[in-house]
C-alpha cells in the first residue's frame, strides 16, 4: 500500500536554490537583519547577505578560478562571524586530500600560521549575478551535505538544486506563523538539511531574523530567549532532553516563544508531556534524514490535533510504504520499515553507488530508518520500537 499525504502537491519551483531563498516573496527592506552572530552581536542585513555573497561568488573565479562542478568544502561551526579553532584538523585534511595551501582559506579577520582570512583573499569590488537555471540545470548538484551517522559511518549526500527547492518548499506550507516579525534560533548544526533548510534557507525565504549560536548551551540557550525575545525555535530532542533537566529555565522570562520545533530525530511522547508541564511551551514535530530532508510535518491543524505518540504526518509530495521485514507493503496500523518517494531525495552517496543502491530502490523509494513505524488512518505516523 501507497501513502499519501493529507497536505495537496504543490508545485516545486524548477530554479536555482540561491535565486528561490533570494525571492523575497514578504517584500522585506533590503534593511531587514536576517542574521546575527549570539555572542559577537555581527549582523548581516538581507542587502549585506546578497552583496557579501555575491562578492564572494566573484572571488572564487577571480581568485581561484573557480568553475561550474568544482567543490568548495566548508568546515566551521555555525557562527555568523568565525574565528578558527579548527584550523589543525583543516590543514591534515586538505594535506591529505592534496589540496594547495593558497586554497585553505580562514573564516575570522586574523592571519594564522601564515593562513589569511577568506575576505583578504577573496573579497573585493566586483560582483557576480548568479546564474537563472533552467528546470533542467536546477537538477545539477548544489551541495553535499554530511550525514548526522544516525544510520551508521557518515556519509557525504548529494543534492541538487530541485531537490534543496523542494525541501523549503515543503516546509513552508505548515510554517503559517513565520515572517519578518519572527525571531528565530539556530543552535544545531548547519551541515545537516534540518538546520541548513529550517534555519539558514527559511530565515531567507521568510525574512524572519536568526540569532545563531555555534553550539547548545543551557544557560545561553536562555540568555538569548530573554535578551532577543526569541519566538520560534528548532531544536532536536537532546536539546529538548537537556532543558527538562536543568533548573536554570526558573531564572528566566521564556514568555516571547510561541513555539519549538522539534526534528532530525523522533520525540518521544512522555519526553514532550514533560516540557510542555514544564515550560507551557508547545512542541511541534518534524521529520527527516539528511538523505530526504523533511518527510514529516506537523498536524495542518495544530497541535490541537496531534494524535498521541505521532511525530508527524507526510508532507507534500510525499508517498511512503511500510515494509515488512521480508519486504511485503503493510496497511494501516501494521509496523515496519518506512520508505519514502519525492522531489526532495537525494541523488546518491557522494562517490558510493554500492550504498545508493542498497537504499534507493525502484521509483526512487529511499529508506535509511532504523525505527519501526506505523501509519494510522489520519496519516500520522508514530513510532512503534527501535530496530536492534
Amino acid at each position: 500500500m501507497i501513502f499519501k499525504s493529507k497536505y495537496r502537491d504543490i508545485k516545486i519551483p524548477q530554479v536555482g536554490i540561491y535565486q528561490y531563498v533570494t525571492s523575497n516573496p514578504n517584500k522585506i527592506s533590503e534593511d531587514k537583519v536576517i542574521y546575527v552572530d549570539g555572542i559577537t552581536g555581527k549582523s548581516y542585513t538581507f542587502s549585506e547577505f546578497k552583496h557579501e555573497s555575491k562578492k564572494f561568488a566573484a572571488g572564487l573565479q577571480d581568485k581561484l578560478e573557480f568553475k561550474c562542478e568544482d567543490i568548495l568544502a566548508i568546515f566551521s561551526h555555525n557562527l555568523v562571524h568565525q574565528y578558527p579553532e579548527l584550523l589543525e584538523t583543516a590543514i591534515e585534511a586538505s594535506i591529505d586530500a592534496k589540496i594547495p595551501t593558497s586554497r585553505l582559506l580562514l573564516f575570522g579577520d586574523k592571519k594564522i600560521k601564515g593562513y589569511k582570512p577568506y575576505r583578504s583573499i577573496l573579497i573585493g569590488d566586483r560582483e557576480i549575478e548568479p546564474i537563472y537555471y533552467t528546470p533542467e540545470e536546477a537538477n545539477s548538484t548544489t551541495a553535499y551535505l554530511h550525514s548526522s551517522g544516525t544510520t551508521g559511518k557518515q556519509k557525504c549526500i548529494e543534492h541538487t538544486h530541485t531537490s534543496a527547492v523542494a525541501m523549503l518548499a515543503q516546509r513552508i506550507i505548515s510554517e503559517y506563523k513565520l515572517g519578518p516579525h519572527s525571531i528565530t534560533m539556530g543552535v544545531t548544526q548547519f551541515c545537516h538539511s534540518y538546520s541548513l533548510g529550517n534555519i539558514v534557507h527559511a530565515t531567507l525565504i521568510h525574512g524572519a531574523t536568526t540569532i545563531i549560536y555555534s553550539s547548545f548551551n543551557v544557560k545561553t540557550f536562555f540568555e538569548s530567549i530573554q535578551k532577543f525575545k526569541i519566538i520560534h525555535i528548532y531544536v532536536v530532542p537532546e536539546i529538548i532532553l537537556k532543558l527538562i533537566n536543568n533548573p536554570l529555565a526558573q531564572q528566566f522570562d521564556l514568555s516571547s516563544v510561541d513555539m519549538i520545533i522539534s526534528g532530525r530525530a523522533p520525540l518521544y511522547d512522555r519526553l514532550k508531556r514533560k516540557f510542555c508541564e514544564m515550560f507551557k511551551i508547545p512542541i511541534l514535530q518534524t521529520y527527516g534524514l539528511t538523505e530526504t530532508s523533511i518527510i514529516l510535518l506537523p498536524h495542518p491543524d495544530t497541535i490541537k490535533n496531534a494524535v498521541p505518540g505521532s511525530i508527524g504526518i507526510l508532507a507534500p509530495n510525499i508517498k511512503a510504504k511500510i515494509l515488512s521485514e521480508d519486504g511485503h507493503e503493510l496497511g494501516y496500523n501494521e509496523p515496519g520499515e518506512l520508505w519514502v518517494h519525492g522531489p526532495n531525495i537525494m541523488t546518491s552517496y557522494f562517490n558510493n553507488k554500492e550504498v545508493t543502491d542498497n537504499v534507493i530502490i525502484k521509483m526512487d523509494f529511499l529508506t535509511q530508518e532504523i525505527l519501526h513505524m506505523l501509519i494510522n488512518k489520519r496519516i500520522s505516523l508514530l513510532v512503534v520500537e527501535k530496530k536492534i
